[in-house]
């Protein structure tokens, strides 16, 4: 074997190194935090609902996707603990149903990382 092939092959296996490194590294697991006002038997099929699509759409819980449910309970205080322990998380997303939780998440969200609007 030539000098020159010995060279062109192990600069050749060593440039391919990094794509099949990257090609094997798993899929970041994305999280999404929600926050609800209440625990009752609608907000709980909203959750469930929502759980549902994400997985029609391939997001998996414990394999690329994770979500954490806080419950507010009506309290106003435990809400804004919770806004603030959520956006400290920085999760990729958050959810968040009724106008005290939007309310207590945009005040928590000083720097605007998250796009905080309500939906009905």
């Amino acid at each position: 074997m030539r000098l020159r092939d010995f060279v062109i092959i192990i600069v050749g296996t060593t440039a391919l190194r990094p794509i099949a490194a990257r090609a094997q590294q798993p899929e970041r697991v994305r999280r999404i935090d929600v926050l609800m006002s209440f625990a009752d038997p609608s907000t709980q099929s909203y959750v469930a609902a929502f759980q549902s699509a994400l997985a029609k759409l391939g997001w998996t819980e414990g394999s690329n996707l994770r979500t954490e449910v806080r419950w507010g309970s009506g309290d106003a205080v435990k809400i804004r603990s919770f806004a603030k322990e959520l956006v400290d998380l920085r999760p990729d997303a958050i959810v968040g149903q009724s106008t005290p939780v939007v309310v207590a998440l945009v005040q928590r969200d000083a720097d605007n990382s998250y796009c905080i609007r309500e939906c009905s």
